[in-house]
Formats: C-alpha cells, sequence, structure tokens
C-alpha cells in the first residue's frame, strides 16, 4: 500500500511539474517579446524547481542531504514570491520599464534573503530524525522572520496588484484578471495549509511532497483562460 502511494505521489508531482512548464513555454513562444509572457514563464520554470526540490526532500533519507534540499526548498519558495509579484506587476504589458526602486533594491533585497535562506540564518540544524532516517523538526535560525516577512510581503504584494487592476478592467479583461485571481488565492492557500499550518500545528506532515500538485489550480484556470479566452494575447489552438 505504501508502494502504491509512492507512485501515485511522484507520479502526481511529475504531472503536475510538465504541465506547468509546458504552459510557461505555450505563453512565452506565442509573443516571444512579451514581458508578460516572459514573466509566467520565470514563475512556471521556479515553481517547478521548487516542485521538485521540495518532492525530493521527504523522500531521501539521508538526513544531511535532505537537510539541504529543505534549504533550497525555501531558497526557491523566495524566488517564487518574487516572481509571482512581478508576472502581476508587468501583466498585462508587452514592454516595460522597471523603476529604479525595483532594480536597485527589491531585486537585490531579494537575492539577499534567497542567499540567507542557504545559511544557518535560516535554518541551523536538524532537530529531530524519525526511525527511517527522515527529517521531523529543523531548528529556526534568527533570521527566519526576515525570510517570512519577505516571502509573505511579496505574495501579499502581487495579489494588490492584481485586484487593483482588476477594479480597473472591465469586461473580458476583468473576467480573465478573475480566473487568475481565484487561481492564484486557491495555489497558495493550498500551499499554506499543507506545507506550513498542518506539520506546524497539527504535526501532519504527509503531504508536503505533494506541494508541486498544489500549483494546479492556478495552471487550470490560467489554462482555461489562455485557450478559451485568448489570454496573453494567445491565439487558439487547434
Amino acid at each position: 500500500m505504501s508502494e502504491l502511494f509512492n507512485n501515485l505521489d511522484l507520479l502526481s508531482v511529475g504531472i503536475a511539474i510538465v504541465g506547468t512548464v509546458i504552459l510557461g513555454f505555450v505563453v512565452l513562444f506565442n509573443n516571444r517579446k512579451s514581458v508578460t509572457g516572459f514573466s509566467f514563464l520565470l514563475f512556471c520554470l521556479i515553481t517547478s524547481g521548487w516542485g521538485v526540490v521540495n518532492y525530493l526532500n521527504y523522500q531521501i533519507d539521508k538526513p544531511e542531504i535532505a537537510f539541504w534540499f529543505v534549504r533550497l526548498t525555501v531558497f526557491l519558495a523566495v524566488w517564487q514570491a518574487y516572481a509571482i509579484f512581478q508576472l502581476f506587476y508587468v501583466f498585462p504589458q508587452e514592454q516595460k520599464v522597471f523603476p529604479r526602486l525595483y532594480r536597485f533594491f527589491l531585486l537585490p533585497w531579494v537575492s539577499f534573503v534567497s542567499l540567507l535562506t542557504l545559511t544557518p540564518l535560516v535554518f541551523s540544524g536538524i532537530s529531530q530524525v524519525s526511525s527511517d532516517n527522515k527529517i521531523l523538526s529543523i531548528t529556526n535560525g534568527p533570521a527566519i522572520p526576515l525570510f517570512g516577512l519577505t516571502a509573505i510581503g511579496l505574495v501579499i504584494s502581487s495579489l494588490f496588484v492584481l485586484i487593483k487592476k482588476i477594479k480597473r478592467a472591465e469586461g473580458l479583461a476583468r473576467t480573465q484578471l478573475l480566473f487568475v485571481l481565484v487561481g492564484i488565492v486557491l495555489m497558495f492557500a493550498l500551499i499554506i495549509v499543507f506545507n506550513f499550518l498542518l506539520p506546524a500545528f497539527f504535526n501532519n506532515p504527509y503531504l508536503i511532497p505533494l506541494g508541486a500538485t498544489f500549483t494546479l489550480p492556478f495552471l487550470l484556470l490560467t489554462s482555461y483562460a489562455i485557450l478559451a479566452h485568448r489570454f496573453l494575447n494567445v491565439r487558439m489552438m487547434a
């Protein structure tokens, strides 16, 4: 039974990752000069990498190696939050001139915080290991609030930007934006519940490896917007 669950686990994560990458390239190839298309691909690639690393850190039975995969997971989580912010910041423009504050503060700050996640300042060590050599708990470092504030702040800011654009949009454009809003809210809600709340407060980490599948609401709703409403100026494909 355990082997069957592992196979289904791997299959579901694999499908989600492959689907995310394909969707990212489909959007970009329909308009290779679009900053929105590039930002969407960036988000898809980072999210796929995060899904792979998140899955592997719960499959490896060598705590020292698995611990580095945990660090890589939060490293990519910072960039995932940045990518979704950039996507909604530039959407739906084809060209965008980024202000100095964006280029000389936000991007260096995200780079700095992401590098901190690879040091003991965010995760200082392993505090508990199971009988089958799986990491059960990790000791947080003094910079963990910095990581949390940066990642959560970027996500909240991206939602604020998207909602602001929804209020200004009309007709079909408003409908398209609403599809993406619902998808992104569902995605991050699933990630927060199953990757944070259940493990942290209910000692239930069993669904954490399925993190990549939690992107499916965003993937499916955005796909519907693309195929049914020519979202991001993508033509209907036979």
